[in-house]
């Protein structure tokens, strides 16, 4: 299993936007720490960049809509099961989110200028 890291600093409204290497495997979590106990609000978005020369073929796999980025978390992102149809099976069976040679993509964009991140994201994988 490997572990990917993101040092995630955002000042004056800018966003922060970065991809990893390719990376093998699955998702198997991420893990935000963010040392300020004060709110700061932003959007997390995590995609999956499958063309190294292109990120328009990417989709994300997983989003925090505004959420309180000095609140530290841990999350398992997972994708629903789809049947032979590419339907939804419609029950709660969720399978990894698998990765061969493709990269992720993180962007984290604040609410507003004021907003000031100093945060790590760690992504594991493999």
């Amino acid at each position: 299993m490997d572990r990917s890291y993101f040092p995630v600093t955002v000042s004056g409204g800018t966003a922060y936007a970065v991809s990893t290497p390719p990376i093998q495997g699955e998702i198997k979590q991420l893990r935000w720490h963010h040392a300020v106990d004060t709110g700061q609000i932003a959007v997390i978005e995590l995609a999956v960049l499958p063309d190294q020369a292109d990120t328009g073929l990417g989709w994300q796999v997983y989003a925090r809509a505004s959420a309180n980025v000095a609140a530290a978390f841990v999350v398992a992102p997972r994708q629903a099961a789809h049947d032979h149809l590419g339907l939804d099976t419609g029950v709660d069976l969720y399978v990894p989110i698998a990765l061969a040679g493709d990269r992720l993509g993180l962007r984290v964009t604040p609410a507003d200028t004021g907003v000031v991140i100093d945060a790590k994201l760690y992504i594991w994988h493999g």
